[in-house]
C-alpha cells in the first residue's frame, strides 16, 4: 500500500507524456541520461563551458538546459512543501492531458510506493516565453483536484 508523499519529489514528463522519477536533482538526471532527452554528453559540456561554470552545477547552464527541454515540451515537476511547481511550453490542451493523467496517477497509486493524499494541493504552472534563453513569463495557479476528471 502506498504511504502519503511528505517531502519533496521531482519528475520529468516527456513530451509523449512517459513520466520519469527524478532521484535527486533535474539537471543530475538530465546529464546520466542525456540520451533520454536527444542530447549527448558533449553538448551538455559545451553548454557548460559557454557558461565557465563546473560540471553538473546549479548556474546558469542548468536554466538555459531545462528551458531548452521544457521548449521541447518536457515537464518539469518539483513538489515543495506547500505546492507542486511546474514548468510548460505552453499550456495547452495537450499539456492539460499530459499534466491531468500524471496527477490521476499521483493522486492515487502515486509514484516508487508514495502517493499526494493532498488533492487541494496548489500547482504553480510556469509557462515558457517564446525564446528560450528568457524567464517564463506566465504563472498559472490551480489545484492538484482541478486536473483530476469530475466525478458525475
Amino acid at each position: 500500500m502506498p504511504q502519503p508523499l511528505k517531502n519533496s519529489i521531482a519528475f520529468w514528463i516527456a513530451p509523449g507524456g512517459e513520466i520519469h522519477r527524478v532521484p535527486s536533482c533535474h539537471i543530475e538526471y538530465v546529464i546520466d541520461h542525456p540520451n533520454l532527452f536527444g542530447m549527448s554528453e558533449d553538448r551538455l559540456r559545451t553548454i557548460y563551458e559557454e557558461h565557465n561554470e563546473p560540471w553538473r552545477c546549479e548556474g546558469l547552464a542548468r536554466g538555459k538546459i531545462i528551458r531548452q527541454l521544457i521548449s521541447q515540451g518536457w515537464i518539469r515537476v518539483r513538489r515543495y512543501s506547500g505546492e507542486y511547481a511546474v514548468n510548460v511550453r505552453a499550456y495547452d490542451t495537450t499539456c492539460k492531458n499530459i499534466l491531468s493523467s500524471f496527477v490521476q496517477q499521483l493522486t492515487s497509486e502515486g509514484f516508487d510506493g508514495r502517493y499526494e493524499e493532498d488533492q487541494y494541493m496548489p500547482l504553480a504552472i510556469r509557462v515558457l516565453a517564446r525564446a528560450p534563453d528568457q524567464d517564463p513569463q506566465t504563472q498559472i495557479r490551480i489545484r492538484l483536484n482541478d486536473l483530476l476528471p469530475s466525478e458525475v
